[in-house]
């Protein structure tokens, strides 16, 4: 069974290492990949194709559309030959649907969805366009995967066909992401803060959909209570290069509560040094892939109710309402004052919900069990 992949990029974006964690068991299922990445290849490019995957790159320029690119992918489905191609997001799945018309009685197609959508309004016109768009082509792919609940529903709400419709969550490798006692002390030293002080992460790309700026704003009223904490930002664009962040944190008084590590590629230490982890999303957010993370790492979490992210924490975490800073502040503040012993029990009780929930094995094998499912039964001639 071959199976093309279509995505925008294989960036470090949560629906690019579910990719990667399907890819990596293609050999365990009798399937071979191909991962088409329209834009840039990205910094999974590597890994993928060392799991096995054959990658390409269309080059793609962000808002433009291209013949080249389509002659790429036509000639992509001619020499590869899939038995399903699967579209990663919204670009994807539309390129998916390109792709199926290159070859007669095209192949099933298989659709994946990584958002969730509160108000269309808050999404880029672009964004707001394919989304319409997807909801008028929702008749084509055989299969669609959503992520959340939410997502399902809300995407049913715009008008998207929900007769094949289903929910496979992110999985999480519990042995990669696990607690590490060693963590936090190497965590503190690099930022050369004292023992007792109590640092929480945000992982996320610096987009406004990640509502930074709520973050700081919980930040100031912090301090004004006195209490004692740092907050590191992880991700791409989170550095001191980047001067609307920094404008950000000038206008709320808190650059000496924050470090900006930029994108890391050691999570799996970096996670495990946290106190805490916060998700101040304002929309967007499927299933953050970072609360998984940071849940199977033995870290307790506070974030906003975007998406399926209070499903996900259950009485693990602190859900607060987004773009609501009084609100994060009170559970940001919960999580500081509860005492060491009291987030290490929280902690483990994250990681015991993830292992019985969203083990990466049982994630992987549903995918693979949709793809056989749909695949049609062609014997190939060597």
């Amino acid at each position: 069974m071959r199976i093309l992949h279509i995505t925008t990029t294989v960036g470090t974006g949560g629906a690019e290492r579910t990719l990667l964690n399907v890819v990596a068991e293609g050999e365990v299922h009798g399937a071979r990949h191909g991962v088409v990445a329209l834009r840039r290849e990205g910094s999974l490019a590597e890994p993928l194709s060392a799991a096995g995957a054959d990658v390409w790159n269309c080059g793609l320029r962000a808002g433009h559309a291209s013949l080249d690119a389509a002659r790429i992918i036509r000639r992509i489905m001619a020499g590869f030959a899939p038995d399903i191609v699967q579209g990663w997001m919204y670009h994807g799945n539309l390129a998916g649907c390109l792709a199926k018309t290159f070859r007669r009685a095209g192949p099933p197609l298989v659709w994946g969805i990584h958002h969730s959508i509160d108000d269309i309004n808050d999404e880029k016109w672009m964004t707001r366009a394919l989304i319409r768009l997807g909801a008028r082509l929702s008749r084509w792919p055989s299969r669609i995967i959503y992520v959340s609940r939410a997502s399902r529903r809300q995407h049913r709400a715009l008008g998207y066909r929900d007769q094949r419709a289903t929910i496979i969550p992110n999985g999480f490798d519990c042995e990669r992401f696990r607690p590490r006692l060693e963590a936090r002390e190497r965590l503190r030293r690099a930022l050369d803060l004292t023992g007792d002080t109590i640092v929480l992460g945000k992982v996320a790309v610096v987009r406004p959909m990640k509502d930074h700026a709520n973050l700081f704003r919980a930040c100031a009223l912090l301090e004004a209570r006195g209490l004692s904490f740092h907050v590191v930002l992880i991700g791409r664009l989170a550095t001191e290069e980047n001067s609307d962040l920094m404008e950000l944190i000038r206008r709320a008084g808190v650059r000496d509560r924050v470090s900006l590590l930029g994108e890391r590629h050691d999570m799996p230490t970096l996670m495990a040094g946290l106190d805490g982890l916060v998700v101040s999303s304002a929309w967007g957010e499927a299933f953050p892939i970072v609360l998984g993370e940071a849940m199977a790492s033995g870290v307790p979490c506070v974030t906003t109710d975007v998406g399926d992210s209070a499903r996900i924490v259950g009485d693990t975490g602190i859900v607060v309402p987004p773009r609501n800073p009084e609100s994060l502040t009170e559970g940001m503040a919960r999580l500081i004052t509860m005492g060491a012993e009291s987030r290490r029990r929280l902690g483990m009780r994250a990681r015991a919900r993830v292992e019985e929930r969203f083990r990466l094995a049982d994630v992987v094998r549903r995918y693979y069990e949709l793809y056989h499912g749909i695949a049609p039964p062609i014997e190939r001639v060597a």
